[in-house]
């Protein structure tokens, strides 16, 4: 074709290209008025930006693309970013670039060191009420989580749990079921005994509060929680702009932090914590009302367990802070989805003792091209992105809401070559592994097509296609 200035179709542009009668390397400026439909597969747009990314940088056009701006939709983020990776290019204009910009770019991440304790032992109230029950036969639940925020929390956390489990002691004292014939020496009536000599006991022990002062002979936090409440600190000159996420691994760690960040709440004046714990529930009233709250800044801290990462959907925040650290690729994706760009936090708390936090942050540091490349799809695409071969992702994923209630996970498919446990919470990951097992020549014959539909059940019904990763 010789002219100077071509105007016509996508389709007779596709036609004249595959055709050879047109050839990028004569073409100066390649001018398109809707570059967001190349994300669309049925478009000739998508063949053409498969045709470009082809091509390479010497023989490429320079591209111009026109957006139609829509103001106050949440998906026109989304698009940008998209159309950006599918062109291999960068968007500028107005509103635009400052749209687009923080979202090619992880956050800025930070590793805080901790000391761990050097020696973790019961507190005075869990070794006084295992004198009635020594083989922990009874209240099992409290006795485990009591010793898990031990650790994690420290001994203030440790009492907190009995503290909380009272309401339910009176419920269960005040029940038929403790109504024995006291002339009659059983079983029931020991358990009863025992139930009423623990309920009795944390009713009139003396509890105290945290104490932050890691030199004083009455501190009663970890290390860890101290370096918590110092790494908010942090962000109080900001702190209309604040908005942050605690991500910990069990729902008894997050009820115990926002315990201890409420109670010394004058260290840290300016934040307003919640608890977002699993499973989700569409129809769940208190997690809807918590979310609403941080999405308005009512709240602008939330300690919460994996739901956050992918089970709901949550504004950007300017801080994030991995309380526990998972070796989890598909996790770190789904942690920097979290962040507002470059302008967000995210810190690493790690315990130099640990090994399996070292060899986290080793990964972290030399993470492969393909992989980095990934995460930021991951990060930014509502619709995920094919994960590469060399994806880490452990065997033993962690089921962060599990250890208290498990009819919550009653309900699992068995894998019939390793017999490994595989419940509904672990779907994400699950597709994710087995996409980064496929060959790399099988994956353009995958289409993102409708498989079924899912309703909800709850009162504000809505619907949802699940579709395969997209190309």
């Amino acid at each position: 074709m010789n002219k100077d200035v071509a105007v016509m179709s996508g389709h007779t542009f596709l036609h004249y290209y595959q055709s050879e009668a047109i050839v990028f390397h004569q073409i100066g400026v390649l001018v398109f008025q809707q570059p967001d439909l190349a994300m669309q597969l049925d478009s000739p747009m998508s063949e053409i930006a498969l045709a470009l990314a082809e091509t390479i940088e010497e023989e490429k056009p320079r591209i111009i693309g026109t957006f139609l701006q829509r103001p106050g939709d949440p998906k026109t983020r989304y698009v940008h970013v998209e159309t950006e990776r599918v062109l291999r290019a960068r968007l500028f204009g107005k509103d635009t670039h400052a749209v687009t910009s923080p979202l090619g770019k992880n956050p800025k991440e930070l590793i805080i060191r901790f000391d761990p304790p050097k020696k973790v032992v019961d507190t005075a109230l869990c070794k006084h009420l295992r004198t009635f029950s020594k083989s922990e036969v009874y209240f099992r639940p409290e006795f485990r989580s009591a010793k898990i925020v031990l650790r994690e929390v420290g001994s203030f956390a440790s009492d907190w749990v009995w503290r909380r489990a009272l309401k339910n002691m009176d419920k269960e004292l005040d029940s038929p079921l403790y109504e024995v014939d006291n002339s009659v020496d059983s079983p029931e009536k020991q358990e009863t005994n025992t139930r009423r000599n623990v309920y009795k006991s944390i009713k009139n022990w003396t509890f105290t509060i945290p104490n932050l002062d890691i030199g004083s002979r009455g501190f009663n936090v970890s290390p860890k929680i101290a370096s918590l409440v110092q790494i908010l600190q942090c962000f109080q000159k900001d702190t209309e702009k604040f908005r942050g996420i605690v991500l910990v691994r069990r729902r008894i760690t997050a009820l115990a932090i926002v315990e201890v960040l409420r109670t010394v709440s004058g260290h840290l004046p300016f934040i307003r914590v919640e608890a977002l714990t699993g499973p989700w529930a569409h129809d769940n009233i208190s997690q809807l009302s918590i979310l609403k709250d941080f999405t308005v800044g009512k709240c602008n801290l939330l300690v919460a367990t994996k739901i956050a990462e992918d089970g709901v959907e949550v504004p950007p925040c300017s801080c994030i802070i991995r309380y526990d650290i998972f070796d989890s690729s598909i996790s770190y994706a789904h942690t920097c989805a979290l962040a507002n760009g470059p302008e967000c936090h995210l810190v690493f708390m790690l315990d130099p003792n640990s090994d399996a936090g070292r060899r986290t942050v080793r990964h972290l540091a030399r993470m492969p091209e393909d992989l980095k490349h990934w995460t930021q799809l991951a990060a930014t695409r509502e619709t995920g992105a094919y994960p590469p071969a060399n994806m880490l992702q452990t065997a033993d994923y962690y089921h962060s809401d599990s250890e208290e209630d498990v009819n919550f996970r009653s309900e699992y498919i068995k894998d019939p070559t390793m017999s490994g446990k595989i419940y509904a919470d672990d779907a994400v990951n699950v597709v994710y592994r087995y996409f980064s097992s496929l060959p790399s020549a099988s994956r353009p014959t995958i289409t993102s097509r409708a498989i079924f539909r899912f309703t909800s059940s709850s009162p504000s019904v809505h619907s949802k296609d699940l579709r395969a990763l997209p190309q």
